[in-house]
């Protein structure tokens, strides 16, 4: 049983990054605008 709060944890730890990641680049599209 662990195991599977490990998996939770790591879907968690990848959603987050995906989230940054989006953020990032909506960032780079909205500094574009800027420039």
């Amino acid at each position: 049983m662990p195991y599977l709060l490990d998996i939770k944890k790591l879907i968690n730890i990848t959603g987050m990054s995906e989230q940054w990641v989006a953020a990032r680049i909506k960032q780079k599209e909205d500094s574009k605008c800027f420039l």
